[in-house]
């Protein structure tokens, strides 16, 4: 809506220009001018302003909501350890109040003269209390073998020590002939354990097997070598070729081209010699001429 406006009076003020007809108008439609420029400046920096205004604005709610998002972080953080602390703490309250009243129960016990059930067999005490397992077992526990050395016999009890004969008395428990007695098997192989088993390997096949094991021994062995055995074949002998016979005139025609090829080759050879020869002379006195051209050297 602004900006329409803005449009409208702007449209409004140049259709109030006067016309340039002479100096005063000139000046006066020139200030007019300059006063509208002057508007149109002030309200684009007013413009630029008020979104300068409207961004620090958006900046300062968004730094305000970071702080906040940091702020209750930091307090859930707190929480959460301040909660963690406090389990660890409980936790070690509720040992200590029960090792002491652990504590508190082994003085009392100590104090009655009552011994825990999980303390370490004194067995003097147990042979000097009538009221014992070893005199009056509890049936809860049963009998286990590891308490049968501790029983007295009652030919130990009436025993009274002498210097005679004391080796004779027997200080063994009863159970201990019965435990270690050998009794006899119940588990029968079939058959009877003194039969022979038959095998293949009898006195006359044992004695041809040696015979034949001693026979490959004597046997000589051939020679290794390395010559290959050719067969000799007769090589028949090379027939030399021959030449179908001709008039005599061809004959001396024939040799006479041979010779003139003879005569035309070393000519040529000696010509191509030469000129090997001189190239290097011809070099030699094109460097050392007077005469020059920009090309190479003239002989004049």
């Amino acid at each position: 809506v602004r900006l329409i406006e803005r449009a409208r009076m702007k449209r409004a003020w140049e259709n109030s220009l006067p016309p340039a007809t002479d100096d005063a108008s000139i000046e006066k439609m020139r200030a007019m001018t300059e006063a509208i420029e002057r508007d149109e400046w002030a309200f684009r920096e007013q413009e630029i302003q008020d979104i300068q205004d409207l961004r620090l604005q958006l900046l300062v709610r968004m730094l305000n909501e970071l702080h906040a998002k940091s702020h209750i972080r930091t307090e859930m953080k707190l929480k959460s350890f301040c909660k963690t602390k406090m389990a660890e703490k409980e936790e070690k309250l509720q040992k200590l109040h029960r090792d002491g009243n652990r504590a508190l129960r082994k003085l009392e016990m100590r104090h009655r003269g009552i011994k825990q059930s999980y303390h370490p067999v004194d067995i003097i005490e147990e042979c000097a209390d009538r009221k014992s397992e070893m005199y009056a077992p509890l049936m809860r526990h049963g009998e286990h073998p590891r308490n049968w050395h501790q029983v007295i016999d009652d030919h130990d009890r009436k025993y009274q020590a002498q210097f005679l004969g004391v080796e004779d008395v027997g200080t063994l428990p009863r159970w201990l002939d019965d435990a270690t007695a050998i009794r006899e098997s119940s588990i029968h192989l079939p058959g009877t354990r003194l039969c022979i088993r038959e095998t293949k390997w009898t006195s006359p096949v044992l004695k041809e097997l040696y015979d034949e094991l001693k026979h490959l021994r004597k046997k000589e062995r051939q020679k290794c070598s390395l010559k290959v055995k050719v067969d000799e074949q007769e090589i028949p002998e090379a027939q030399t070729p021959q030449v179908a016979e001709g008039d005599d005139g061809e004959e001396q025609l024939h040799q006479s081209v041979i010779l003139m090829e003879r005569v035309l080759r070393g000519r040529a050879s000696q010509v191509l010699v030469k000129a090997f020869i001189m190239l290097p002379l011809l070099d030699d006195v094109q460097i050392f001429s007077p005469s020059r051209t920009k090309r190479g050297f003239v002989f004049n």
